[in-house]
């Protein structure tokens, strides 16, 4: 998926997910996804998603949703290296309690390979 963004038009005009003409004269409403601030038309933002220093659900983006669902998964995965790499640095670093989070996941990398060095 090749997006108008990737080709560098970022102007308001158009959907940056899907290219369709966006405002009042087109009858297609201009919305902005909370996550990227991109201009998209209201089938490539259907969903809403709850970001972390906002009230309520936010408008976002299609593809920015879809990367959104993939945070817990990586969260989980940076934990599993996080883990190795206090193995390997003798046990030093930071211990996780609980569900994987992904900014505690990458602080525990961090605090793993900083005991490398």
């Amino acid at each position: 998926l090749t997006t108008l963004a990737e080709q560098g038009n970022l102007d308001d005009s158009t959907c940056w997910v899907c290219a369709s003409r966006l405002g009042k004269r087109y009858f297609n409403p201009r919305h902005h996804c909370r996550v990227c601030s991109r201009a998209v038309c209201g089938q490539c933002s259907p969903s809403s998603i709850k970001i972390d220093d906002r009230k309520g659900l936010q408008r976002a983006c299609t593809p920015c949703v879809s990367i959104a669902h993939k945070a817990s998964g990586f969260a989980t995965r940076l934990t599993s290296v996080a883990e190795g790499l206090q193995q390997i640095s003798g046990g030093r670093g930071m211990s996780m309690a609980g569900p994987p989070i992904l900014e505690d996941a990458v602080q525990q990398c961090e605090a793993g390979l900083s005991s490398l060095r």
